[in-house]
């Protein structure tokens, strides 16, 4: 009598996002010895600008007014 039991199957997503001195290859080497199917994918991510980032280069563009000693003065300004 042949028996076989059948495991469910589970898909396991990982996302490594990884520092510039760190080698692909290395990383997938290391995923490859995980025993089972394992299927790579990689993408290059550029680094996302943050508003702190754009406000510093508004500023050193001079693309900034002010400063205002009231709101009014800042409606004025800005013909509101």
């Amino acid at each position: 009598m042949n028996t076989t039991m059948q495991i469910p199957s589970q898909t396991i997503s990982l996302d490594i996002t990884l520092d510039e001195n760190v080698k692909l290859a290395d990383v997938k080497r290391a995923i490859n010895m995980i025993k089972g199917i394992v299927k790579v994918k990689t993408k290059t991510v550029t680094k996302k600008e943050t508003g702190l980032e754009r406000a510093f280069e508004d500023l050193e563009a001079g693309r900034v007014s002010g400063p205002f000693n009231s709101a009014e003065e800042l409606f004025t300004h800005l013909g509101i």
